[in-house]
């Protein structure tokens, strides 16, 4: 069924939609950091709470609850994370830091589309890394 390419068109348009909510703040006259904090205490108190049970319950690798709370969970090996349904949400933190950044540095250059050439191929390289490093994924069967 090829979930993950449902997982890809998913952030696609979640990014569209992020996106658009910020460039929308703009025009409103609202800044963008009330935009971020609305949207963090949207995700933040229940996202919190079930860290907290699921510290102390003592559930699977609670030990990395850590990485969850300050949402780099994406980053740590599969086996050894908590929550592991949540990096969806370590990845939204994520892009919402990043976008203004990209977006202010796409403004202040000469060629922005050189930017975004360079974004995209730095990501590219940084997939193909994640997918190399990891034994399991250059082992397995490719069909």
């Amino acid at each position: 069924w090829s979930g993950d390419r449902g997982v890809d068109v998913f952030f696609v348009l979640s990014g569209f939609l992020i996106a658009y909510g910020w460039l929308a703040v703009d025009h409103q006259g609202r800044s963008y950091q009330g935009y971020i904090l609305r949207r963090f205490l949207r995700i933040a108190p229940v996202y919190y709470f079930l860290l907290l049970l699921y510290g102390v319950f003592g559930a699977k690798n609670s030990e990395t609850v850590w990485a969850n709370v300050i949402f780099v969970n994406n980053f740590l090996p599969y086996e050894n994370g908590a929550m592991l349904w949540s990096w969806s949400i370590a990845v939204e933190m994520q892009f919402y830091l990043l976008l203004p950044l990209i977006v202010g540095l796409a403004t202040s250059v000469r060629f922005p589309a050189l930017l975004f050439i360079g974004c995209f191929i730095a990501a590219m390289l940084f997939r193909l890394v994640m997918i190399y490093s990891d034994e399991r994924i250059v082992a397995a069967d490719p069909w």
